[in-house]
Order: structure tokens, then sequence, then C-alpha cells
């Protein structure tokens, strides 16, 4: 079943892409076939398949504490630079934070005094919202995204 936080978004966002009315049980399946046609866009974006090449790369992958990625995903939607913002005050709490930022090469993700880079412009503002709301935004994260993937994992090969 598709959770209702992300009906909402897609009914606001691209409300041609539900059914009207939703039914009550709709799953993602359902939503990919009734709207694969629709994706032809998406299936030849050059920066959403490099994404989809990045996910399970070497530069997309780290340690956590235990317990922090069901957190995150479900406060900030899986976004790294919320998550590193919130990885950054607890971590900072133990004094460790820039010994985790060099020990998993996070540089890529922040700035010179290690704090995170917004992926998308304002998107790490107070009162901004956590998900993309334009195609604007998403095209401006993908770039962001792909590109500190690609150097984090570049670090890290260079250092094996």
């Amino acid at each position: 079943m598709i959770p209702d936080r992300y009906l909402t978004y897609f009914d606001q966002v691209f409300p041609d892409y539900l059914p009207n009315p939703v039914p009550k049980k709709y799953t993602w399946n359902e939503f990919l076939l009734d709207n694969f046609t629709k994706f032809e866009r998406v299936h030849q974006d050059p920066q959403l398949k490099r994404f989809a090449e990045l996910t399970h790369s070497i530069g997309n992958i780290t340690v956590v504490p235990l317990g922090f990625n069901s957190g995150r995903s479900l406060s900030f939607k899986d976004y790294w630079d919320y998550s590193l913002e919130q990885l950054s005050i607890f971590l900072a709490s133990f004094h460790s934070w820039e010994s985790y930022v060099h020990t998993y090469e996070m540089q890529p993700f922040l700035n010179e005094q290690y704090q995170p880079v917004a992926l998308w412009k304002n998107h790490l503002k107070k009162d901004s919202f956590i998900l993309p709301q334009n195609i604007e935004e998403i095209n401006e994260y993908l770039v962001q995204v792909n590109q500190r993937i690609e150097k984090r994992g570049q670090r890290i090969v260079n250092r094996l």
C-alpha cells in the first residue's frame, strides 16, 4: 500500500498520476503500472539514470549509529543533507563529528565548516519543505547528489 503522505505529495505535485478516486489499498505496483507510459521522460533522464546506478555504489554507503536509519527515513524522507545535519548534532555531543567525517569521507557533502550542504536551494532552511516542490528542485537534487556520491566514492577508492 502507498502511505498517505506519498499520496498527498503526488496529489499536490503530480495530480495526473493518481486515479480519481484513489482506491483504498492502492499499491506502488499499481501506481507504476498505471503510469508506465508517463514515466517515459524518467526512463530517458541521464541524471536519474545515473542516480539509479549510484544508489548502491561505495560512495552512497556508510555506517551510522544503530537505529539512525529508521528514524531518518520517517523524519527526513531519507535525504542525506538533513540526515547529516542530525548526525552532526548527535556526534558532536561525543566530540566525534570531525572524526566521523574523515573516517567515512563525508567531505563532499559538507562545506569548509563541516556543515552539511543543501542538496537543492534552501533545502536546509528552517521552514523549508523536506520534499522537492517542483521539477527544478528534483533536477538540482539529482545533479548535486550524483556529484557528491561520485566524489565521495572516488575519495574512498583513493584511500584503498
